[in-house]
């Protein structure tokens, strides 16, 4: 059980005892004993091993309290027993020791957004797939819509600019190492025949910024042949009022637009118009961002890869782990992994990318990023038992972990969140988790920083530069 909420009831006569041995529950890789435990001023535990609150009239003094002691003597042999797995030592920054770096679907999950080396980790491995395992596809949490301007680019297509990509990715907590995977990407496919796609997954959250980045991307595939027709399309587009006669020209063969498109293009577009008009809102947006992901994923694997061809697949953690998402403790939000994992089987592989301490990029407030330090990582939590076990980077796979095993991991987002540690199952989550022992923020220059929009004030600002600019044509 990933999650145990147990309530009692007791008076000072019963001196508060709480008898648990009878429900065999484990913590942090230990079974919780038999033993009473004394509540403190708020009618919970003290212990932060164990997960239990209750209600009670008065709480009593009582002879058995869990010792400091023997808490420490457990978690230090919990990180013993981890020491005797077969943990793998990654030197040099070869990854292939890793087993499911050979994954028909790879879904590399960061546990920290903004971090420059978990960032730098991932694109590394992906890499190194295009290069040994023959990854034809490569995933990104960014919206689908926005990432047409993207795959024109790094195909090598002169009409689209890295200005434009790094512009509109500014606001974004891992642009730098982004467009940095980006320009590599480029550079890769002017030697290899354009052969590897770089596509999102996300859906922006707002039906504006989608409608946007539509009418950039086609606004600037016929920069040097506009007319009537297409600037019309393109302005609809733009406020979101795209008709039927518009979708066709967008996405059959012989339409005014369609016809300078790739087939994939083609049925891209009509994957963004669907979905954007299932999910008007971006209330229902949220809520389903998960299946979207996976619905699109699946998507663009069936359309764009080939018998022995691999994906590759970069978000959080919360995302493409195989259970749920978000705080990780709601059983009910199942993740883009979980439905994955039901399409693909063991065909789809995820692992975690995780750090003991260090810094990120983060939404310190709702109007502005900066650097944070990370919370330290606590005792008894998965990275900290693996920073006490040696230097560098490491890999454990969970394969040789029980089910049972129960620990804190790390989960932070977008905002700078003191809450960091949630209660896991690594082995029902993930193949493996690779550990950095110290996480380096993302660097954006201070005139990004002091012109920093948030997600809502940006998209309402790149409306109106592109309405200013429709209007004056």
């Amino acid at each position: 059980m990933l999650n145990v909420l147990l309530e009692a009831e007791g008076s000072h006569e019963k001196e508060n005892k709480l008898w648990i041995n009878k429900f065999g529950l484990y913590a942090n890789g230990g079974r919780l004993r038999n033993e009473v435990i004394t509540l403190n001023h708020n009618n919970t535990l003290s212990n932060d091993n164990y997960r239990i609150k209750t209600s009670t009239r008065k709480s009593g003094n009582n002879k058995d309290n869990l010792s400091s002691k023997m808490h420490n003597k457990e978690l230090k042999s919990e990180s013993s027993a981890l020491e005797k797995l077969p943990i793998i030592k990654l030197n040099n920054a070869d990854y292939s020791e890793i087993p499911s770096m050979d994954a028909n679907i790879l879904g590399i999950g960061e546990t920290v957004h903004g971090s420059k080396t978990l960032g730098n980790v991932a694109f590394a491995m992906i890499k190194q797939r295009i290069k040994e395992n023959n990854c034809k596809l490569v995933l990104h949490e960014f919206p689908l819509e926005s990432s047409l301007f993207v795959n024109r680019y790094i195909k090598n297509d002169t009409r689209f600019k890295l200005e434009d990509i790094e512009r509109y990715m500014e606001g974004s907590l891992s642009s730098e190492t982004t467009i940095d995977f980006i320009k590599w990407l480029k550079h890769y496919n002017t030697t290899h025949n354009n052969t590897v796609s770089l596509w999102g997954m996300d859906l922006e959250s707002m039906k504006m910024a989608g409608g946007i980045d539509l009418s950039e991307f086609v606004e600037t595939l016929f920069k040097e042949q506009r007319n009537a027709q297409i600037d019309s399309i393109v302005n609809r587009l733009l406020n979101g009022e795209s008709s039927v006669s518009d979708q066709k020209e967008l996405t059959e063969s012989t339409g005014i637009i369609g016809k300078c498109l790739t087939e994939d293009e083609r049925e891209i577009i009509k994957w963004c118009l669907l979905t954007n008009q299932t999910y008007k809102e971006t209330y229902d947006r949220l809520m389903h961002r998960d299946i979207i992901m996976a619905n699109t994923c699946n998507k663009l694997i069936e359309m764009l890869t080939k018998a022995g061809e691999t994906t590759s697949i970069f978000g959080h953690f919360s995302h493409l782990n195989y259970l749920v998402g978000g705080d990780m403790s709601r059983l009910d939000n199942y993740a883009m992994g979980h439905y994955m994992r039901a399409q693909y089987a063991h065909n789809y592989q995820a692992i975690t990318l995780c750090t003991y301490a260090g810094t990120t990029l983060n939404a310190l407030t709702d109007k502005v990023i900066g650097v944070a330090k990370l919370v330290d990582a606590p005792v008894g939590s998965i990275e900290h038992n693996l920073q006490t076990m040696a230097k560098g980077m490491l890999y454990l796979p969970t394969k040789y972990l029980d089910c049972t095993y129960m620990v804190k991991m790390r989960e932070l987002g977008n905002s700078n969140n003191p809450q960091q540690f949630f209660y896991i199952s690594p082995k029902a989550r993930a193949e493996g988790i690779l550990f950095v022992p110290y996480s380096v923020a993302i660097e954006k220059s201070e005139d990004v920083l002091k012109r920093y929009l948030n997600y809502v004030d940006n998209t309402v600002r790149r409306y109106l530069e592109k309405a200013k600019k429709q209007n004056k044509q």
